[in-house]
Protein backbone atom coordinates (compact mmCIF):
# COMPACT_ATOMS: atom_id res chain seq x y z
CA UNK A 1 0.00 0.00 0.00
CA UNK A 2 1.12 3.67 -0.53
CA UNK A 3 1.45 6.93 1.17
CA UNK A 4 1.22 10.10 -0.47
CA UNK A 5 1.51 13.77 0.87
CA UNK A 6 -0.33 16.44 -0.44
CA UNK A 7 0.44 19.88 0.13
CA UNK A 8 -2.20 22.79 -0.28
CA UNK A 9 -2.64 25.85 1.62
CA UNK A 10 -6.10 25.95 1.25
CA UNK A 11 -7.74 23.86 3.67
CA UNK A 12 -10.77 22.80 1.79
CA UNK A 13 -9.51 22.22 -1.33
CA UNK A 14 -6.68 20.00 0.52
CA UNK A 15 -9.48 17.74 1.99
CA UNK A 16 -11.16 17.85 -1.38
CA UNK A 17 -8.01 16.73 -2.66
CA UNK A 18 -7.19 13.92 -0.84
CA UNK A 19 -11.05 12.59 -0.68
CA UNK A 20 -9.76 11.90 -4.79
CA UNK A 21 -6.95 10.87 -4.24
CA UNK A 22 -7.93 8.10 -1.61
CA UNK A 23 -9.72 6.64 -4.02
CA UNK A 24 -6.25 5.96 -5.97
CA UNK A 25 -5.97 1.89 -6.01
CA UNK A 26 -3.53 1.50 -3.73
CA UNK A 27 -3.16 4.12 -1.77
CA UNK A 28 -3.85 3.82 1.94
CA UNK A 29 -3.19 7.20 3.42
CA UNK A 30 -3.10 10.82 2.07
CA UNK A 31 -1.30 12.70 4.53
CA UNK A 32 -1.68 16.68 4.57
CA UNK A 33 0.72 19.39 4.76
CA UNK A 34 -0.31 23.33 4.42
CA UNK A 35 2.67 24.70 3.97
CA UNK A 36 6.06 23.63 1.93
CA UNK A 37 7.89 23.93 4.90
CA UNK A 38 6.03 21.33 6.44
CA UNK A 39 6.28 19.01 3.28
CA UNK A 40 10.44 19.55 3.88
CA UNK A 41 10.27 18.53 7.69
CA UNK A 42 8.15 16.06 6.96
CA UNK A 43 9.22 13.71 4.10
CA UNK A 44 11.94 12.49 6.12
CA UNK A 45 9.79 11.38 8.98
CA UNK A 46 6.97 10.36 6.67
CA UNK A 47 9.03 8.60 3.78
CA UNK A 48 6.23 9.00 1.02
CA UNK A 49 5.52 7.15 -1.89
CA UNK A 50 4.50 10.51 -4.24
CA UNK A 51 4.47 14.16 -3.07
CA UNK A 52 1.39 16.14 -4.44
CA UNK A 53 2.60 19.89 -4.49
CA UNK A 54 0.69 22.79 -5.03
CA UNK A 55 3.05 25.99 -6.77
CA UNK A 56 1.22 29.09 -4.87
CA UNK A 57 1.98 28.56 -1.35
CA UNK A 58 2.43 31.60 1.50
CA UNK A 59 6.26 31.64 2.62
CA UNK A 60 8.26 29.21 0.79
CA UNK A 61 6.69 28.85 -2.68
CA UNK A 62 5.96 25.05 -4.05
CA UNK A 63 8.52 25.59 -6.62
CA UNK A 64 11.45 26.50 -4.61
CA UNK A 65 10.36 24.01 -1.94
CA UNK A 66 9.71 21.14 -4.94
CA UNK A 67 13.94 21.68 -6.20
CA UNK A 68 14.97 21.78 -2.35
CA UNK A 69 13.55 18.40 -1.44
CA UNK A 70 14.21 16.73 -4.97
CA UNK A 71 17.74 18.13 -4.12
CA UNK A 72 18.10 16.46 -0.56
CA UNK A 73 15.99 13.61 -1.96
CA UNK A 74 16.91 12.82 -5.12
CA UNK A 75 14.34 9.48 -5.52
CA UNK A 76 11.48 11.89 -4.12
CA UNK A 77 8.42 11.39 -6.77
CA UNK A 78 6.74 15.22 -6.89
CA UNK A 79 4.07 15.84 -8.83
CA UNK A 80 3.63 19.71 -9.14
CA UNK A 81 -0.57 20.96 -9.24
CA UNK A 82 -0.96 24.14 -10.55
CA UNK A 83 -3.42 26.93 -11.93
CA UNK A 84 -0.91 28.40 -13.23
CA UNK A 85 3.02 28.57 -12.98
CA UNK A 86 5.70 30.83 -15.13
CA UNK A 87 7.93 28.87 -18.04
CA UNK A 88 10.39 29.24 -15.98
CA UNK A 89 9.14 27.75 -12.80
CA UNK A 90 8.24 24.74 -14.71
CA UNK A 91 11.57 24.40 -16.27
CA UNK A 92 13.21 24.49 -12.70
CA UNK A 93 11.13 21.58 -11.06
CA UNK A 94 11.19 19.62 -14.39
CA UNK A 95 14.66 19.85 -14.52
CA UNK A 96 15.36 19.30 -11.08
CA UNK A 97 13.71 15.86 -11.28
CA UNK A 98 9.46 16.47 -10.90
CA UNK A 99 7.57 13.89 -12.17
CA UNK A 100 5.40 16.61 -14.24
CA UNK A 101 2.94 19.30 -13.85
CA UNK A 102 -1.04 18.86 -13.72
CA UNK A 103 -3.62 21.72 -14.07
CA UNK A 104 -5.85 22.54 -11.03
CA UNK A 105 -8.63 22.43 -13.45
CA UNK A 106 -7.86 18.26 -14.30
CA UNK A 107 -10.69 16.03 -14.07
CA UNK A 108 -10.99 13.48 -11.28
CA UNK A 109 -10.51 10.52 -13.40
CA UNK A 110 -7.24 11.99 -14.74
CA UNK A 111 -6.01 13.34 -11.43
CA UNK A 112 -6.02 10.01 -10.45
CA UNK A 113 -4.63 8.52 -12.88
CA UNK A 114 -1.60 10.95 -12.83
CA UNK A 115 -0.90 10.30 -9.34
CA UNK A 116 -1.37 6.20 -10.31
CA UNK A 117 1.15 6.34 -12.76
CA UNK A 118 4.11 7.88 -11.14
CA UNK A 119 3.04 5.88 -7.60
CA UNK A 120 3.76 3.00 -10.29
CA UNK A 121 7.22 4.79 -10.66
CA UNK A 122 6.18 6.41 -14.15
CA UNK A 123 7.06 9.81 -15.33
CA UNK A 124 4.04 12.18 -16.64
CA UNK A 125 6.82 13.35 -19.85
CA UNK A 126 7.59 10.85 -22.94
CA UNK A 127 11.17 10.35 -23.22
CA UNK A 128 11.25 12.77 -26.32
CA UNK A 129 9.84 15.56 -23.66
CA UNK A 130 12.61 14.68 -21.19
CA UNK A 131 15.23 14.63 -23.97
CA UNK A 132 14.13 18.26 -25.03
CA UNK A 133 13.81 19.39 -21.68
CA UNK A 134 17.32 18.72 -20.65
CA UNK A 135 18.42 21.26 -23.78
CA UNK A 136 16.26 24.17 -22.60
CA UNK A 137 17.26 26.75 -21.17
CA UNK A 138 15.05 29.25 -18.71
CA UNK A 139 13.68 32.25 -20.52
CA UNK A 140 14.06 34.38 -17.28
CA UNK A 141 16.12 38.28 -18.16
CA UNK A 142 18.19 39.41 -15.54
CA UNK A 143 18.92 43.45 -15.70
CA UNK A 144 22.43 44.22 -16.90
CA UNK A 145 23.18 45.42 -13.08
CA UNK A 146 21.51 42.39 -11.96
CA UNK A 147 24.23 40.29 -13.93
CA UNK A 148 26.81 42.59 -12.76
CA UNK A 149 26.13 42.09 -9.44
CA UNK A 150 25.88 37.86 -10.24
CA UNK A 151 29.48 38.00 -11.66
CA UNK A 152 30.56 39.67 -8.76
CA UNK A 153 29.33 37.38 -6.63
CA UNK A 154 30.74 34.59 -8.88
CA UNK A 155 33.95 35.64 -8.24
CA UNK A 156 33.63 35.76 -4.64
CA UNK A 157 33.43 39.57 -3.70
CA UNK A 158 31.69 41.03 -1.04
CA UNK A 159 28.50 43.51 -1.38
CA UNK A 160 30.55 46.47 -0.35
CA UNK A 161 33.72 45.07 -3.39
CA UNK A 162 30.77 44.49 -5.73
CA UNK A 163 30.11 47.95 -4.99
CA UNK A 164 33.05 49.88 -5.44
CA UNK A 165 33.76 48.26 -9.07
CA UNK A 166 30.32 49.42 -10.11
CA UNK A 167 30.18 53.12 -8.11
CA UNK A 168 27.23 51.92 -6.30
CA UNK A 169 26.29 52.07 -2.58
CA UNK A 170 26.08 48.91 -0.77
CA UNK A 171 22.76 49.40 0.01
CA UNK A 172 22.14 49.48 -3.82
CA UNK A 173 23.88 46.15 -4.58
CA UNK A 174 21.17 44.63 -1.90
CA UNK A 175 18.50 45.56 -3.68
CA UNK A 176 19.90 44.10 -7.28
CA UNK A 177 20.75 40.93 -4.98
CA UNK A 178 16.87 40.47 -3.56
CA UNK A 179 15.83 41.26 -6.97
CA UNK A 180 18.34 38.42 -8.59
CA UNK A 181 17.37 36.24 -5.79
CA UNK A 182 13.40 36.63 -6.28
CA UNK A 183 13.84 36.18 -9.95
CA UNK A 184 15.82 32.48 -9.82
CA UNK A 185 13.99 31.61 -6.73
CA UNK A 186 17.18 31.31 -4.59
CA UNK A 187 17.58 32.73 -0.96
CA UNK A 188 21.49 33.35 -0.33
CA UNK A 189 24.46 34.12 -3.00
CA UNK A 190 26.17 31.02 -3.42
CA UNK A 191 22.71 29.39 -4.49
CA UNK A 192 22.74 32.31 -7.38
CA UNK A 193 25.69 31.56 -8.65
CA UNK A 194 25.41 27.81 -8.48
CA UNK A 195 22.08 28.69 -10.37
CA UNK A 196 23.83 30.56 -12.94
CA UNK A 197 26.36 27.71 -13.59
CA UNK A 198 24.04 25.41 -13.89
CA UNK A 199 21.25 27.32 -16.01
CA UNK A 200 24.38 28.65 -18.52
CA UNK A 201 23.94 31.72 -17.53
CA UNK A 202 27.82 31.96 -16.41
CA UNK A 203 30.26 29.88 -17.86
Amino acid sequence: MSMLLLCDDHRVVREALAALLSAVPGVSTVSQAGSAEEVLARYPVLRPDAVVMDVRLPGLDGVTATVRLLEEHPDARVVVLSGEVREDDRLRVLQAGARGFLPKDIDAVGLRAAVSLVLAGGDLLSPAQRRALAHERPRLTLSPRELQVLEGMAAGRSNAQIGRSLWLSEDTVKVHAKKLYAKTGVHDRAAAVAWAFRSGVLA
